[in-house]
């Protein structure tokens, strides 16, 4: 019994030990340089090697007594836990590296709640208009009371008009205020996620109908290209952005109502490290709307075909974007980015 037991323990470290030096291998590369010097298929392999010897080091447990084997593999298996579930350390270039490979992936992994978000917004947008078509004095109580008493007063004023002539000064400090006031909408749509995304869905549905309501009554035929000149410009990175963070807060709110196999709490705490990149990403689209709002929308000098023709460059760029960057990168990046604690190279499931 004690030569067949030896045996087995003999033929178990044979078969291990050659994955075992790997791991070791790749522990000391990221230990000294970190788990994103480790390529994509690097990466994927350090997870797979961690939870064999994890599990192998269980097995050990009942093949053998050998305190001085068992001692190793604990030490192994500790090593590679502390890299996996690590808290990295925020670095300057983790920001470039959301903006360049992880928001667009991360959005394109959250694409149904990007796009429910957005298809209320639309429906909002399309009830709004055709409400203001058919009956505008019942529209206007949509619209906060002062915009009603001023679009009269636009419609005179932007006839013929290209823009605001207003100086350096004026501009940055209206491109301050639109941007607070886009990120308080915007943090609002994703917050709102945790109130099982009812105020999530009430921001969309309020900011679509307003939007349709004043395009329908702006969009006359001696106001319309001036009105969308003004709008458009910034209106496609604002709105775009208004709908990832409604999205983000549909991630949270996915979260409480359909956990799947986990917790609610732990669904929350996997899928809300998604939803603050989300959220993170998009804001950082309002800023590009206030900076858009307030340097190229208001000038006078710049004929309202240069505004549009901005417009669609803007669009073309953000299809661009979503649809390709990040493509390819490093699957590391993303659970680094996740903060640590995913399995290298996936995202959690949403």
């Amino acid at each position: 019994m004690r030569a067949a037991r030896g045996t087995d323990i003999n033929q178990f470290l044979a078969r291990r030990q050659p994955a075992w030096r790997r791991l070791e291998t790749l522990l000391a590369t990221v230990e000294k340089e970190g788990l994103r010097t480790l390529s994509a298929a690097e990466v994927r392999e350090f997870g797979i090697l961690y939870r064999r010897t994890s599990s192998e080091l269980v097995s050990a447990r009942s093949k053998t007594a050998n305190a001085e084997l068992l001692q190793y593999l604990n030490d192994l298996v500790a090593r590679a836990y502390a890299q996996v579930y690590r808290s990295p350390r925020f670095r300057a270039t983790d920001v470039v590296t959301l903006y360049r490979l992880g928001f667009p992936r991360l959005f394109r992994h959250a694409w149904k709640y990007n796009a429910l978000a957005a298809a209320l917004l639309a429906g909002a947008l399309a009830f709004g208009w055709e409400m203001n078509r058919r009956d505008p004095a019942g529209a206007y109580y949509m619209l906060p009371a002062e915009l009603v008493r001023n679009i009269p007063l636009m419609r005179e004023q932007w006839k013929g008009q290209v823009g605001h002539d207003i100086g350096p000064e004026a501009m940055a400090l209206l491109s301050s205020f639109i941007m607070t006031h886009n990120i308080v909408i915007g943090l609002g749509a994703f917050a709102g996620g945790i109130g099982l995304g009812l105020p999530t869905l009430y921001l969309l549905l309020q900011t679509g109908a307003m939007l349709g309501i004043l395009g329908e009554a702006m969009s006359g035929a001696e106001t319309a290209v001036v009105f969308w000149s003004l709008i458009l410009p910034h209106g496609i990175v604002e709105i775009s952005a208004i709908c990832v963070m409604g999205g983000a807060g549909f991630v949270l709110a996915g979260a409480l109502l359909a956990p799947g196999r986990r917790s609610r709490r732990d669904a929350l705490v996997e899928r809300g490290r998604v939803a603050v990149l989300l959220a993170l990403g998009g804001a950082g689209m309002l800023v590009a709307a206030g900076l858009i709002e307030g340097f190229v929308t208001p000038p006078a000098f710049l004929p309202p075909w240069f505004k549009l023709l901005f417009a669609l460059l803007t669009l073309a760029g953000e299809v661009l974007y979503f649809a390709r960057a990040g493509r390819g990168a490093d699957a590391g990046l993303l659970p680094d980015l996740l903060g640590g604690r995913e399995e290298p190279g996936r995202l959690p499931a949403l």
